[in-house]
């Protein structure tokens, strides 16, 4: 059963927090993967709890006054697009891996069974722009087929928050 742990603030306002899981059939960790182990798996804080070991699920989430859980979206970079799980970051890394990309965004367009992968690629320099054709093969040759974007635009810049980061809404 998700549990999560949330911080009384002034005002009765809940805090997000992370999305925990315990119970009977949690796992004690992952097979040979010791320092993964310690980052996911963590005793839990409350003192006589059923579950003594919860699971970073590594979602964001508020508990709700009856109890229920409203999720906000994960903590990480991670998608999941029909039924993979992506991390975008690595998908975002081979393509600046790129010698004609000079930055890249990439982002879940689409509702429910109709969602697809886009990214985004801004070019080195204006006559040597990216070719999308080129782009999509040297990605099949690094990242699985379910990470390869749907559709590769090229950009002149890609839209930037005051704090200097990309602009994920306005994609």
């Amino acid at each position: 059963m998700p549990s999560t742990v949330t911080k009384s603030v002034p005002g009765d306002q809940v805090v997000p927090g992370v999305i925990h899981a315990g119970g009977a059939c949690l796992a004690l960790g992952y097979w040979g993967k010791p320092d993964l182990t310690s980052e996911r798996f963590r005793p839990n804080p409350i003192a006589g709890a059923p579950s003594p070991i919860l699971f970073n699920t590594g979602d964001r989430g508020i508990c709700r006054e009856d109890g229920t859980i409203l999720y906000l979206g994960r903590n990480d970079n991670q998608v999941k697009l029909r039924g993979a799980r992506l991390e975008l970051d690595e998908i975002l890394t081979a393509l600046r891996s790129h010698t004609t990309v000079k930055d890249a965004a990439v982002t879940i367009v689409g509702e429910a069974d109709q969602q697809r992968l886009v990214a985004f690629v801004v070019g080195q320099e204006r006559q040597k722009a990216p070719v999308p054709g080129d782009l999509r093969a040297f990605l099949q040759e690094r990242l699985p087929s379910a990470a390869i974007p749907a559709k590769l635009l090229v950009v002149d810049a890609l839209p930037l928050l005051p704090s200097g980061k990309v602009d994920q809404m306005s994609l």
